[in-house]
């Protein structure tokens, strides 16, 4: 364990703790009391804005200047947290590996990706797609980004996708840190870059609507806190898919797959495609 909290991952696993989810949580009771315990479903009106005195959402709070050291915490912790057990009997990717040929067009685009432990991992089970895998995020997030065979861009998820036919588009733990509008359109968006062998894959918790694990419940509980955010049960995330709509007000997903691969804490694999 000390040499655990010694190492880097450790250091900022402690820092992120303390200096950016701690006061949010002991400011909770309080703001729940001044909003008559309300759902709390605005990203500018959480106790994370009331304990750090801001109006921005956490996120844009947290890449202000002076808040480096927090950042790159936060970006270290979500780092340490990733592994690759999701792609593990996720059949609708092995097939499609499989049959990938010696096409240039792109085959897995991590969205929000952070700083790419994903697209590393992805290339460790399939180093034959070398160079049709892209990291998209933010500037702040990808800037010092550089991995072997991996395209590097910098997108914002609520704007309009910039790859276009992909063949699987991957959301890890992102639907998870916004409400249901924000969700719907950051899924809207994709669903407008998509082609009909075009696959959206939602990496995050699908709570039971019993007996949900204590660490899934904390998450829950933190998500709220922080971000307005919110871990999901299976039924919920059939209501969000459902509520997609185009421009034209036309439903335009559907739910294809479920995959569980972390049953311990309700880790699921959502396989998306257009109706």
């Amino acid at each position: 364990m000390c040499r655990l909290f010694a190492s880097p991952q450790g250091e900022a696993l402690i820092i992120h703790a303390f200096d950016t989810i701690s006061p949010p949580m002991l400011a909770l009771p309080s703001f729940l009391v001044s909003t008559n315990h309300q759902d709390i479903t605005d990203t500018t009106h959480t106790p994370y804005q009331q304990a750090f005195n801001t109006t921005l959402p956490a996120f844009e709070f947290l890449a202000q200047p002076g808040r480096e050291k927090q950042f790159d915490a936060f970006h270290t912790t979500m780092t340490a947290m990733q592994d690759a057990s999701w792609m593990e009997g996720l059949q609708v990717l092995d097939a499609a590996a499989e049959q990938a040929g010696e096409h240039e067009s792109p085959f897995f685009v991590d969205v929000g990706g952070g700083q790419g432990h994903q697209c590393i991992q992805f290339l460790k089970m399939y180093p034959a797609l070398k160079g049709r895998v892209v990291l998209q995020d933010l500037s702040e997030a990808v800037s010092k980004s550089n991995i072997d065979g991996v395209t590097i861009q910098e997108q914002d998820f609520f704007t309009e996708q910039s790859v276009k036919g992909a063949k699987f588009y991957y959301l890890r733990r992102i639907l998870h840190d916004w409400p249901k509008e924000q969700s719907k359109l950051i899924l809207a968006h994709l669903a407008a870059a998509m082609d009909s062998e075009s696959r959206i894959l939602i990496d995050e918790v699908a709570l039971p609507d019993m007996n949900v694990s204590l660490q899934a419940a904390m998450r829950d509980i933190t998500m709220m806190v922080q971000l307005a955010g919110v871990e999901r049960t299976q039924q919920e995330w059939k209501e969000l898919v459902d509520a997609v709509e185009d421009a034209e007000g036309k439903k335009v997903l559907e739910i294809e797959s479920v995959h569980e691969y972390a049953k311990d804490v309700h880790g699921c694999v959502t396989v998306l495609k257009l109706r």
